[in-house]
């Protein structure tokens, strides 16, 4: 799972640009049945705060979690995910690139 954010264990406990939830939900693309604990470790937080994060993409309909044995196997409702309003802006900056301009005021 490194690998998805490169091989720098201090850069993916730092979080960079990406709030706890997103990297979250980044974490179950990546493997839909890592375990809560697996993703603590990796990410570096608390249980708590990933079953938190869990929840929030629960409720807000992107990630269905379906109970296999005492496992979990997460679905992601790719539907959902490309309407939610952080992703259609995140699409369109990764699209448009090349010809977006900021601008500091």
């Amino acid at each position: 799972m490194l690998n998805l954010w490169g091989n720098n264990i201090d850069s993916l406990k730092s979080g960079g640009i990406l709030s706890t939830n997103g990297r979250v939900l980044l974490a179950i693309i990546y493997d839909n049945q890592i375990t809560q604990i697996a993703i603590s470790v990796t990410l570096n937080l608390s249980e708590s705060a990933i079953e938190k994060s869990v929840a929030f993409w629960k409720n807000a309909g992107i990630v269905d979690v379906q109970k296999i044995g005492r496992r979990n196997k997460y679905v992601v409702n790719s539907e959902a995910l490309n309407v939610h309003p952080d992703f259609v802006i995140m699409k369109a900056f990764i699209e448009n690139e090349n010809q977006i301009q900021f601008e500091v005021t």
